[in-house]
């Protein structure tokens, strides 16, 4: 055995000895510093290390195999996906580079503090949240960009969420909105389609398309949105660029329309809007489309679709002129009733018609209504423009006229009773709204008439007795914010003054619509009217819209104005003066006024209003007459630019008056001067109809109902009701009044239908019916919300049967 001891600096060998120490010590070649080894305190059991065979390479470090055998092996670096799992990168384990030179150009730290100063990756994972705050959950999401260029997570079921998409900023919900990889994700027609890398909105490339007697849809895109949009101000917008007419821009609630808007044919770029609220549930989007399905051909251009939440914040919902229509005057135009039953007849050969905004022919052309399609759920005011009139023949006479849709009465107007043989009463105007709550394929507003007493005649007249032309017009009031009108025109509007002469008529008959001249007038905007230019007589240019008075300055002027809009759409135009009408006591003259729109260099009509005001002055007349007069007219400008407005008029004039009638007549009153005066304003900006939180909108939303019907004894709205049970009229559809029943004089019970109110509702009682004043009063008081009683007095306070009116609100 040979032992080699070193102790006390001596060396000595020795062969399997073991030697027990607990510290050891080994100092440095010529010095006194030493390392020691030493053992643990305590440990469990003896082990040992055996050293490598070799001394590693620069950078490893010695590691176990967890049985005591030491080996050298490199140090691992971070690559690929791993996880750190409850561990802290301090600054001195990382003094500077990068982690992996793989990675050099996706993960950046700075030396010596080692900032992190940018990672790029695919996707990033992490564990979603519970419930509560901070609570974890158990599945997993990955964060990470499409090709759209928008951020989504993704759930571990495979379900992508937009984000932004239910909540916060607006955020486009369309995939591939500016096309620029074809025509993914939406619909587009099979006509011909090219793509412009030049000609665009937004992104790299725009859509082209022409369309060939192309009808219907021409492009759209319908969304299964996660989240819920349930009474949110949804917008959808399309940049569209082309010369095609007859197309607009729709808000879809699946596959229906909500809210359109007209598409300029301006042949540039235009943002087209259409507003809705958002769907508590399905799908919504947009579409490009024809109107009324009418073919259309040549080039559209689309770019920049957007459908989400309205970045237009600042509009609010507004009533809309969703069709007119007017039929021309014709001496065989009119329709007679002598009969006791509710429709309109008689001769009805009447004049060409004109259609606007989405109006369509009635089935029967002739009659007097107002037809359209594809109707959206809203409120709709239906007036028509016309002469009703009630003539004494053998008794005396009473009318009754209303609205009908076919299924529902509105808006009944009584004119009479005519008492002698000399007496003709007349009437103009009869209004009335519907509600629908569902999209109406087809609808048609007919105006009906009845005689409810007496033997002479009912009319409705659009020939040369006629005071008004018959026209329609119907107004849409959303139930929600849907229509808007921008906040660029809320401060646009004209306000003018022609002056200066009294323009003439003449004395002759003028049958077509002439325009008004005169060569001494001029314009004058007020101080807060937009710029406004005055029109020039026969094809002579108008002079340009200025905030100062104009004149022209060649050719008389013209009684009319040209103006540059700020928006398309409608505006409602007005023209208000004095038509002085020169008598003789021997000769009648008349003159019937409109506004027409025409080029500024040009008389021919571009469209005429349909609001038309007429004077006259009989034979027997012997003094001059000067008549205030109004006209307004609604125009649909469907491209921007500068648009031009005349005043024009027809004359009739019987045997030959000394001298002519004039305009803006400033005579007779020994003050003032010839004056005539303009207004334009956008008919958007009026009739706003707000929506406030449990407020009653509308008889199928809000917190209230209101109903309301009249009590009589029965179809003829002068019987009372004395006996059995009473009839029910001017009932809005909704049947709301199961019963009313006739219990003793002046006394009746009420049953209300199940459903209309959760609660005894509040009804007042009026006596009487339209037209006809009941000298008395009622009263009604209910025990629950489908049992009330009712009681009508006279004057006097004594109970008395009468014809009554019942209106009640109550919660919903």
């Amino acid at each position: 055995m040979n032992i080699l001891i070193l102790i006390l600096g001596l060396a000595f060998a020795a062969t399997e000895r073991q030697v027990t120490v607990t510290t050891l010590k080994v100092k440095e070649t010529g010095g006194t510093n030493e390392i020691s080894l030493k053992a643990p305190a305590s440990f469990s059991t003896n082990y040992s290390f055996t050293l490598p065979s070799t001394v590693g390479t620069t950078g490893q470090a010695l590691v176990t195999n967890g049985t005591g055998a030491l080996s050298y092996a490199d140090v691992p670096t971070l690559t690929g996906f791993g996880t750190l799992s409850n561990k802290v990168l301090l600054s001195p384990l990382i003094s500077g580079g990068t982690l992996d030179a793989a990675l050099a150009t996706n993960i950046n730290i700075s030396s010596g503090t080692a900032s992190l100063n940018k990672i790029r990756t695919t996707h990033v994972e992490f564990t979603s949240q519970g419930s509560a705050p901070f609570t974890p959950g158990s599945g997993t999401l990955s964060l990470y960009v499409k090709s759209d260029n928008k951020a989504y997570l993704t759930t571990d079921t495979g379900l992508d969420i937009s984000l932004g998409s239910s909540g916060g900023e607006a955020t486009n919900l369309l995939s591939n909105a500016s096309f620029d990889s074809g025509s993914i994700g939406h619909s587009l027609p099979a006509g011909t389609m090219a793509v412009s890398l030049t000609d665009l909105i937004d992104g790299t490339q725009a859509l082209f398309f022409s369309a060939s007697s192309t009808a219907g849809t021409i492009a759209s895109q319908i969304l299964e949105p996660t989240g819920s949009f349930g009474g949110v101000n949804l917008e959808s917008a399309l940049f569209v660029k082309t010369t095609v007419g007859s197309l607009e821009v729709c808000s879809m609630q699946g596959f229906s329309a909500v809210q359109c808007t007209d598409v300029p044919t301006s042949g540039a770029w235009t943002n087209v809007i259409a507003n809705m609220a958002g769907p508590s549930s399905g799908s919504f989007g947009y579409a490009l489309r024809t109107k009324n399905n009418v073919a259309v051909s040549g080039t559209i251009g689309i770019d920049a679709a957007y459908t989400g939440r309205a970045r237009n914040l600042a509009e609010v919902s507004q009533a809309q002129i969703w069709a007119s229509r007017e039929l021309a005057q014709d001496a065989s135009c009119f329709w007679l009733k002598a009969a006791n039953n509710w429709n309109a007849t008689g001769s009805v050969t009447c004049g060409a018609a004109t259609e606007s905004g989405r109006s369509i022919a009635p089935a029967a052309p002739n009659q007097p209504a107002i037809r359209t399609q594809n109707l959206p759920p809203g409120k709709y005011q239906v007036t028509f423009f016309t002469t009703l009139r009630t003539d004494y023949v053998t008794t005396s006479t009473s009318c009754l006229y209303r609205i009908t849709d076919g299924t529902n009465n509105k808006g009944s107007v009584l004119i009479g009773p005519a008492t002698s043989t000399s007496t003709s009463l007349s009437g103009n105007i009869i209004t009335a709204e519907f509600e629908y709550t569902t999209v109406q394929t087809d609808i048609t507003w007919s105006l009906r008439m009845n005689r409810v007493a007496g033997g002479g005649n009912c009319y409705i007249l659009n020939n040369d007795y006629s005071d008004q032309i018959f026209s329609a017009q119907v107004k849409r009031y959303p139930t929600q914010n849907e229509i808007v009108a921008r906040a660029d025109t809320n401060n646009w509007y004209v306000d003018a003054q022609l002056a200066g002469d009294e323009a003439s008529l003449g004395v002759a008959d003028v049958t077509s619509y002439t325009e008004i001249t005169d060569a001494d007038l001029t314009l004058t905007p007020s101080s807060s009217s937009s710029a406004v230019g005055v029109m020039c007589s026969s094809t002579n240019p108008a002079t340009a819209p200025s905030t100062s008075a104009t004149t022209c300055a060649a050719g008389s002027e013209s009684v009319g104005i040209n103006f540059v809009i700020p928006k398309t759409g409608f505006y409602e135009v007005c023209f208000s003066a004095q038509h002085l009408i020169i008598a003789d006591g021997t000769s009648n003259a008349g003159a019937a006024f409109r506004i027409e729109e025409t080029a500024t260099n040009a008389q021919t009509a571009l469209q005429s209003g349909s609001d038309i005001r007429s004077t006259f002055l009989a034979p027997s007349n012997t003094t001059n007459t000067q008549i205030p007069f109004n006209t307004c007219s609604v125009l649909n400008f469907s491209s921007l630019g500068t648009k031009g407005v005349r005043l024009k008029y027809v004359q009739d004039v019987t045997g030959t008056p000394g001298a002519s009638s004039v305009v803006m007549s400033g005579s007779g009153f020994g003050r003032g001067a010839a004056v005539g005066r303009w207004s334009v304003r956008p008919a958007l900006n009026y009739n706003s109809t707000p929506l406030y939180v449990g407020s009653v909108t509308s008889n199928s939303s809000g917190l209230k109902r209101i109903e309301s019907a009249m009590i009589a004894g029965n179809s003829t709205p002068s019987a009372v009701c004395s006996t059995g049970n009473c009839t029910i009229l001017r009932d809005d559809g909704s049947n709301w009044l199961s019963q009313v029943a006739f219990n003793s004089t002046g006394t009746y019970e009420i049953t209300i239908a199940s459903g209309i109110f959760s609660g005894p509702p509040k009804c007042n009682v009026g006596t009487g019916y339209p037209g006809v004043i009941a000298y008395g009063f009622g009263s009604a008081a209910c025990t629950s919300a489908t049992v009330c009683s009712m009681q009508t007095f006279n004057a006097a306070g004594a109970a008395t049967n009468h014809i009554a009116t019942l209106r009640c609100e109550g919660p919903r």
